[in-house]
C-alpha cells in the first residue's frame, strides 16, 4: 500500500475511536474495518466476535482474552479467508487493528501507524 493509503486508512479508523470498545486487564481489543471497493457485504464469523457483516468503511470491535487465539473466517465476492485476529504474535499488545482490502487483511499493532499484510483472500 502507498503512504497516502496508510494516511487515509489511519484517518478513517481514527475517526471511529470515539465509539470504541474498551478492554479490561487480561483482554485485548480487536478492531476490524473493511475498505474493499464494493457496495457488497463482507461476512465474518469469529470465535468471540460472533457473526457479523460489514459494508465499506464499517467497523466492528470486540474484546478477547489475552491468553486465547481468536480465529476468524471471512467471505467476500465468492472468495474466502481464514485468519487469526489475535494470536501469540500479538501478545503484549492491548489492541490489534485490522483493515480488510481487496488484496487481503492488514494488521496494525501500534496505534494504526504500521500495517502488515497478514492474510490474503483465497488463502
Amino acid at each position: 500500500m502507498t503512504t497516502i493509503c496508510y494516511i487515509v486508512l489511519f484517518l478513517a479508523f481514527a475517526s471511529t475511536l470515539n465509539y470504541t470498545v474498551n478492554a479490561t486487564p487480561g483482554q485485548v481489543k480487536i478492531g476490524l474495518q473493511t475498505v474493499v471497493p464494493t457496495t457488497g457485504l463482507v461476512h465474518f464469523s469469529c470465535d468471540s466476535g460472533g457473526r457479523f457483516d460489514l459494508q465499506r468503511n464499517q467497523v466492528h470491535e470486540w474484546t478477547v482474552p489475552s491468553d486465547k487465539v481468536e480465529h476468524c473466517f471471512s467471505v467476500w465476492n465468492h472468495t474466502s479467508c481464514y485468519f487469526n485476529a489475535y494470536d501469540d504474535s500479538d501478545k503484549g499488545h492491548f489492541s490489534v487493528h485490522w483493515i480488510v482490502e481487496e488484496e487481503g487483511f492488514y494488521r496494525s499493532q501500534d496505534n494504526l501507524l504500521n500495517w502488515q499484510l497478514r492474510a490474503q483472500w483465497g488463502g
